[in-house]
């Protein structure tokens, strides 16, 4: 399986289970239903398994699909929250806490730092490098706003995403 998949094909995935139906998630995201169909198709070649069952009635998640699903559900909520915590931020000012286990992550989100950094000048950008058990310390008491590290260890109350 590829490291990045195209976050397109996942949404458009979330869309059709949500809708349960490839030609009002079509409608819905502007896209044409031959497009939503090459994502869904795309997807399942990607995780080679069958991610939807089509019906008349509709399309309904297979258990390969409803795991995925449920796991894209959970990072939209987590990213509706990020941004609704930016808004606050960029409307009330405030600090945003980055905490790594290492500095590879660097080159990969400088430039989106400092476009945040144009359109939002009052927040500040607090960065650390540090071990994972001091920044998960850190994140218990409130002290840190995203960590990024290498693996998939567990950190509570984080959702990880890997993308590099």
């Amino acid at each position: 399986m590829k490291e990045n998949i195209n976050l397109n094909l996942l949404k458009y995935f979330y869309e059709v289970v949500n809708t349960k139906n490839i030609t009002k998630a079509s409608k819905n995201l502007f896209v044409s239903q031959p497009a939503i169909t090459s994502a869904i198709k795309e997807l399942e070649e990607e995780f080679k398994v069958k991610l939807l069952n089509r019906s008349k009635k509709g399309v309904t998640p297979t258990l390969e699909g409803e795991i995925l699903y449920n796991n894209i559900k959970e990072i939209y909520k987590n990213l509706n929250t990020t941004i609704n915590t930016i808004e606050e931020i960029k409307n009330n000012g405030g600090s945003i806490y980055i905490g790594s286990t290492t500095t590879n992550f660097l080159p990969l989100i400088e430039n989106t730092l400092k476009e945040f950094k144009k359109r939002h000048p009052n927040v500040q950008i607090h960065m650390d490098l540090e071990e994972i058990n001091i920044l998960e310390e850190r994140s218990k008491l409130g002290h840190m706003d995203i960590i990024i590290k290498n693996d998939y260890e567990n950190i509570e109350g984080f959702t990880k995403i890997k993308s590099f």
